[in-house]
């Protein structure tokens, strides 16, 4: 498979509703752009073994009462620690958590390794094939997922073995990643529809590419997400940050103005005429 044509594949994507979007199979070829010359069919394949492994387990274990919605949940977040972490030997990659190389979604598989949202892909993948609902959530700077099952609910965690997140476990989380004067908030547990996942994804490696100073890389990922998120219009001020430090004034400056043009952030926006203006007296 060609490049160009990965890229259409991405950039179809952009025109698709974001629940229509294949997620795991998404990540597979964002991966492809990253590592062209890797052959994706044993990766696809393994996409089937997790469905695979996640039906023989659901069949295999069983749910203690099935009338009680709680009693379900239980059992389905048991499906998933039994076939996703055990069966498969999937982990949260602690190790090498910050470096961008190993959160290229072949890496993960091949490792079996990943950091939260990476993972959370393809357990949802493996869930999905069963018909449970099943959703990642846009809680800040730790990626989340949650059951729901007739109006129960259970949150869990896809770096840490698919834990469980009663309040008090969230209410620790969000001190820990944003700061001890933080408390929770109810948009913290608003739906990441697929689109919303894959830029979370790949704005994770961006963020890992830039503070390895790999900003061709980093300006490369922006790019990706572009594809299949053009609306996401912040995207655009950071593009043109980065081909500002590498020194790509015309395309800083035809980035940097479709931000200017679309944001609704005054204060960005006032950031983005301000680098503008910069770029602009350099270079004349």
């Amino acid at each position: 498979m060609s490049s160009l044509s990965i890229k259409q594949q991405v950039k179809e994507c952009g025109e698709l509703d974001a629940q229509d979007i294949l997620l795991a199979e998404t990540a597979l070829l964002l991966s492809s752009l990253e590592k062209p010359q890797k052959a994706v069919e044993p990766y696809h394949a393994h996409l089937e073994k997790i469905r695979e492994i996640f039906v023989r387990t659901a069949k295999t274990l069983e749910c203690k009462d099935e009338n009680d919605s709680e009693a379900v949940l239980d059992y389905r977040l048991r499906v998933i620690q039994r076939a996703f972490f055990q069966s498969l030997g999937y982990q949260g990659d602690e190790e090498g958590f910050d470096n961008p190389e190993n959160m290229n979604m072949f890496n993960v598989i091949d490792q079996r390794a990943g950091i939260p949202v990476a993972l959370g892909i393809l357990i949802k993948h493996g869930v999905d094939h069963l018909g449970w609902t099943i959703h990642g959530l846009t809680f800040p700077g730790h990626f989340l997922m949650r059951l729901e099952y007739k109006g129960a609910r259970l949150i869990f965690d896809p770096f840490y073995d698919g834990q469980e997140m009663p309040t008090h476990r969230l209410r620790d989380l969000i001190k820990t990643v944003t700061g001890e004067q933080s408390e929770l908030d109810n948009t913290y547990f608003d739906i990441a529809d697929h689109r919303a996942i894959l830029v979370r994804y790949q704005n994770n490696i961006k963020t890992r590419q830039i503070t390895y100073a790999g900003y061709d890389d980093a300006l490369f990922t922006v790019e990706t997400i572009m594809w299949f998120a053009p609306e996401e219009w912040q995207l655009y001020f950071d593009g043109g940050v980065l081909a500002a430090k590498l020194e790509q004034y015309n395309k800083a400056e035809n980035l940097l103005l479709t931000f200017i043009d679309r944001t609704t952030d005054l204060e960005s926006k006032y950031d983005a005429e301000q680098l503008l203006y910069t770029i602009r007296n350099y270079i004349n």
